[in-house]
């Protein structure tokens, strides 16, 4: 697969999430041009690298399970401000 192609497959699972768009896995593959399993493998090799995806069956919607974004190709997780006391 090209880099570009990971690239905007990246993009979209992020846009999906972090507009909290509605869809299962054939959804989200339509969107990604894959077929469900083939979304399903993408989706697990994002997870191998550090991104907190889940899927709420309930919502029907994909989720990351902890605060931060995406920013180039990795998951970057907020930060706890410290109180200094």
């Amino acid at each position: 697969m090209s880099l570009y192609k990971t690239h905007e497959r990246l993009n979209t699972i992020d846009h999906h999430i972090t507009t909290k768009a509605k869809g299962n896995m054939g959804v989200l593959g339509r969107k990604l041009g894959l077929s469900q399993s083939g979304t399903y493998k993408f989706l697990e090799e994002m997870k191998e690298e550090g991104f907190p995806i889940a899927y709420s069956k309930k919502d029907n919607q994909f989720y990351y399970t902890e605060k931060g974004s995406m920013i180039g190709y990795k998951f970057v997780r907020n930060q706890q401000e410290e109180n200094p006391d």
